[in-house]
């Protein structure tokens, strides 16, 4: 039997609690604003923007139903915030209840959404160099990942969706993913959820938040989590009737600028990882009774950029690359 969906009314009363607790101010002084709801079964989020007449500034107030993603949530803002990549800053965990400064600017996600090229340009170069300064902040580990089972894992993880066309479409990817192996790369901590919708956009320059718990892992995973993303918001969008200035390429163009090239040996592990998650999205879609048709269209249409499931000789989307002594050169790579 499932759970019953937490009542709004019990979050606020925790987070009532927890900001007494915590705060030492009245507990009826408090004004709570709803700014995010993620009602994923199970996994309830509620962000509220907690005000007090007594209070120095306003805390931004997330509630999790799991208790243990506030946790290391908490965690890696204390961890990963003594690097140099800028994350908000957190100002107390109780409970369930985790609390960090609030930020009075847009997310990458609405700025990119009404911004010139030019100006989208520099958002997305930014995200780059944020993302960048994240991944050289801690220590390099040694870590193995194998590929080889992928698609075993992903048939199990979504056996509600099985159909003609996941079949098909989790063969193209087991074919991709069985050249790939088993590597071996130095794992790095990571945001583990980079995306726009999870970067703060200052007059001093990006803000992260949302971050995951504090682990290694292949640092192509946080690039290829923010490529897709910005690629299916683009999508979205265009499905939906609104254009956005530039192209996909000039994104991605933006975004390395940043970030820096890759090691040619590395762009194979980038596409990999693009497409498993791409592939996840789309199986994802299909355990949910009428998804949103924009999500659906935009996931769609990424999967057909790199040749999934059958679109042999497509060009996939570019990326820079370094190869030895010589200058680093925008490289796009046909789907297989």
């Amino acid at each position: 039997m499932s759970r019953r969906p937490p009542r709004p009314e019990d979050v606020e009363a925790d987070i009532r609690t927890a900001l007494v607790n915590k705060t030492g101010l009245g507990r009826d002084g408090w004004t709570l604003e709803e700014v995010a709801v993620n009602a994923t079964p199970g996994t309830h989020r509620y962000v509220f923007e907690a005000t007090h007449p007594g209070g120095e500034r306003s805390l931004a107030v997330k509630w999790c139903e799991v208790a243990s993603q506030a946790q290391d949530e908490w965690a890696s803002l204390e961890a990963l915030g003594r690097g140099t990549a800028p994350l908000v800053a957190p100002v107390f965990l109780d409970g369930r209840v985790l609390a960090t400064a609030w930020l009075a600017a847009p997310r990458a996600d609405t700025l990119l959404l009404r911004s010139s090229e030019g100006q989208r340009a520099t958002c997305l170069r930014q995200a780059g160099q944020w993302l960048a300064s994240l991944h050289a902040s801690g220590p390099r580990r040694r870590m193995v990942r194998d590929f080889r089972n992928l698609c075993g894992r992903l048939r199990t993880r979504f056996a509600s969706a099985r159909s003609v066309e996941a079949d098909r479409l989790l063969d193209a990817l087991d074919q991709r993913a069985s050249g790939i192996g088993r590597i071996e790369r130095a794992g790095v901590p990571l945001h583990w959820d980079f995306k726009p919708r999870n970067l703060f956009v200052t007059e001093r320059g990006i803000v992260g938040f949302d971050v995951g718990p504090i682990k290694p892992g292949l640092p192509l995973h946080d690039a290829a989590s923010f490529l897709t993303a910005m690629e299916l918001d683009r999508y979205e969008a265009e499905a939906l009737g609104t254009r956005q200035a530039g192209t996909v390429e000039a994104d991605r163009r933006a975004f390395f600028a940043g970030y820096g090239a890759l090691d040619a040996g590395d762009v194979p592990l980038l596409d990999m990882i693009e497409d498993q998650l791409l592939v996840a999205r789309w199986l994802r879609h299909s355990t949910i009774v009428d998804p949103p048709f924009e999500r659906v269209a935009a996931t769609t249409q990424a999967l057909a950029a790199r040749g999934l499931p059958e679109r042999a000789g497509v060009m996939r989307p570019g990326r820079l690359v370094r190869r030895r002594l010589l200058r680093p050169r925008w490289s796009d790579r046909i789907a297989t």
